[in-house]
């Protein structure tokens, strides 16, 4: 039970059925990236007690009261990201490389410099723009041979009325990959003839889109010593999937391994957009001019989402007398709305800066991933099953985020890493992400540029069976992002 906590995430396969979230889209839309421009990258992201970046409007939007002039940023990104895959049930498989490679928009914004003339108040500053929170392109390959077949799954499906999938089960019918054959109520499929058969599989998995927060912020700073802020910001959702999986019965002789059985190919597409809603609230205490501390508190983001869902198949089957049969099913359109709420985060950031070197800072962020929830409307059993399975997948994290930053003439060198442990109740996992960064900084303009990579490994599931022989697959997922940063001050 405890394995299918912790991967079934990953089994997009039931992406076609009415109420496809589960707990893990709940972590994907929690889940935030904060390096959204190339200074803030280079630092690992650990700018909150420094400011003046248009980027902490994310973190900390007291940070943009420290800014003495406007300023408008602008960041493009290349993106590319590896996943290593194999099929753990073929003992004798070989790993696939898939690779995709995206430029894209990290951020876009400006600070309002306003001096407020007054002995109390140095700055009343305005931000408006957008970041980056999250890019989910990814592709995943697998072959192999093994046990099994996703007609477990479907079969299951056909046969449990409480859990009948008109995008799973329904197609697999109409493509006459299940049925019923003695007509007594109880489905059955090609493969139960032949449950040790070992038959050859493969997937291919396309994942693309953003989440892009459209972020309105204002900031004052009170005798230099006191910085506070208060953003609003808007998350755009748009993600894609489309999975194509196939099998085929390559056993020796003339019928293979299972009866009748030839090959199959199934499909899924889905596509889930919306925009949501939060604040942000931030401040910055400066008790000494090289000292400086931060906290901020980010309110749930409450998201309102449609999901966009088809299937279909492809069955062939040899009959007694050698006649090959193609059938196939196809799926309704299906769409879901449906809310969402993630959860609070709260965030503690300091900073020390070296007189005419630089600085070094570090932050911390505190989320209960536990507590995010969906909201459906009329569906309050669904609902509780969802939210209750999202409490008992994920506990608390905390993402720690250090960098420094090395001052020479009118060049800066920065380093920084980001530790993100896993929010899986029971994993002990740390997702450590590395990044080195360089500024050139003139009075009226600045140019920066940082790398970042990591490593995530996952385990992915194609398809969910409870009494058939689920199929492993191992991916290591090389992530890698090159950013550009030009600034105009003014």
């Amino acid at each position: 039970m405890k394995f299918f906590k912790l991967y079934g995430w990953m089994a997009f396969c039931l992406g076609g059925h009415l109420f496809a979230q589960n707990a893990f889209d709940a972590y994907r839309y929690s889940s935030f990236d904060f390096g959204s421009t190339a200074r803030t990258m280079g630092v690992g992201g650990a700018l909150g007690a420094l400011g003046t970046d248009f980027a902490v409007i994310g973190t900390n939007p007291a940070g943009i009261a420290l800014n003495r002039q406007s300023v408008f940023t602008l960041s493009p990104a290349f993106v590319a990201n590896t996943t290593d895959s194999r099929l753990s049930n073929d003992p004798e498989g070989l790993s696939s490389r898939e690779t995709i490679s995206k430029l894209n928009l990290s951020n876009f914004g400006i600070i309002v410099f306003s001096d407020p003339r007054s002995e109390q108040w140095s700055a009343f500053n305005f931000g408006m723009g957008m970041n980056r929170l999250q890019q989910f392109n990814q592709n995943i390959f697998f072959d192999g041979h093994s046990l099994g077949s996703i007609t477990d799954q479907f079969v299951e499906e056909a046969n449990d009325a409480d859990n009948y999938n008109p995008f799973g089960a329904g197609v697999a019918i109409d493509a006459e990959a299940v049925y019923d054959l003695d007509e007594d109520g109880t489905y059955e499929t090609d493969y139960q003839l032949a449950s040790d058969a070992v038959l050859y599989r493969q997937q291919y998995v396309t994942r693309s889109g953003s989440m892009n927060e459209l972020s309105f912020a204002f900031a004052g700073n009170f005798q230099e010593r006191i910085m506070f802020g208060l953003s609003v910001g808007v998350p755009i959702v748009n993600f894609t999937q489309t999975k194509v999986y196939t099998e085929e019965d390559q056993g020796d002789g003339p019928d293979g391994s299972v009866p009748y059985f030839d090959n199959l190919a199934f499909r899924e597409y889905l596509n889930t957009t919306g925009t949501g809603l939060n604040f942000k609230f931030g401040m910055i205490f400066r008790p000494a001019q090289a000292f400086r501390l931060g906290i901020g508190v980010h309110t749930p983001t409450f998201f309102s989402l449609e999901d966009n869902f088809t299937s279909d198949m492809e069955y062939q089957y040899t009959v007694e007398d050698g006649e090959v049969v193609e059938a196939s099913g196809e799926s309704p359109d299906g769409y879901f709305n449906y809310k969402l709420r993630t959860p609070w985060r709260f965030l503690g950031s300091a900073a020390v800066i070296i007189e005419q070197f630089g600085f070094i800072s570090a932050e911390v962020e505190y989320v209960d991933y536990g507590n995010a929830a969906f909201n459906y409307d009329n569906f309050q059993l669904e609902e509780r099953q969802v939210n209750s399975d999202i409490a008992a997948t994920f506990g608390s994290a905390l993402n720690v985020r250090a960098g420094a930053e090395f001052v020479y003439d009118v060049l800066r060198f920065r380093a920084g890493v980001a530790v993100l442990p896993s929010a899986i109740l029971g994993e002990k996992i740390t997702n450590p992400t590395w990044s080195l960064g360089a500024g050139f900084v003139q009075k009226g303009y600045f140019v920066d540029v940082a790398y970042r990579f990591g490593n995530l490994q996952q385990t992915y599931l194609p398809y969910n069976s409870a009494t058939g022989v689920n199929q492993l697959v191992n991916t290591d997922l090389a992530l890698n992002k090159l950013l550009f940063t030009l600034g105009v001050r003014f």
